[in-house]
């Protein structure tokens, strides 16, 4: 995309003008700035500071460019969701779409305070837990959302990152944890001592 001079429009299908396009992403992706994908994931993803640096020039051509070519008013830049799948929400937005929380159209669709009112026990899972978990990962959400009904949520993760203990979501109170079930503190020394066993925090 560093590459990127000119985008030509006169392709585009006519259709897309009379439908909405509505997209559900994580609103705090944005493509531009000091919290832009490329800063924030590039080095999650082996990238060098370098190499964040010539991703971040060139998300931020092709803002410039799509603005230009395609007559954008909207902020592609720093408009929530515009970072998603490594700028592909702007793309959409370009083109008319709405990028939306994927919480309001995955969960609500989902209908899930309804089904977490009826939960004795909320089950949630990542990849990885931290503390990039409650910028829009579903697992923060659900928890958050079990805990206005009061339901007890386990989080089960592959690893266990930094911050994974203070996400607000499920940091863990005295009276969180059935008795029967093993502390935070016993998952989180399981995931340490084996790369293959799931690791959980309760809340």
């Amino acid at each position: 995309m560093n590459r990127l001079h000119r985008i030509d429009p006169s392709g585009l299908d006519p259709r897309l003008s009379r439908v909405e396009l509505l997209v559900a992403c994580n609103p705090y992706n944005v493509l531009c700035g000091e919290r832009s994908v490329a800063r924030v994931f590039g080095p999650q993803k082996g990238a060098t500071p370098a190499q964040v640096e010539e991703l971040s020039a060139a998300l931020q051509n092709w803002a410039y460019v799509l603005k230009r070519d395609l007559a954008v008013t909207s902020d592609l830049c720093g408009g929530p969701g515009t970072g998603a799948s490594g700028g592909l929400g702007a793309g959409l937005a370009a083109l008319g779409a709405r990028l939306l929380p994927r919480f309001e159209v995955l969960l609500d669709h989902l209908d899930l305070d309804a089904r977490l009112a009826r939960a004795d026990l909320v089950l949630t899972a990542e990849g990885a837990l931290d503390r990039q978990t409650p910028r829009g990962k579903v697992p923060a959400e659900v928890a958050r959302r079990a805990k206005l009904h009061g339901r007890p949520v386990l989080a089960l993760a592959g690893t266990l990152g930094e911050g994974a203990h203070t996400v607000p979501a499920w940091t863990p109170s005295p009276a969180s944890c059935p008795p029967r079930w093993p502390s935070p503190r016993h998952w989180s020394a399981a995931a340490n001592s084996s790369r293959t066993r799931p690791s959980g925090l309760c809340g």
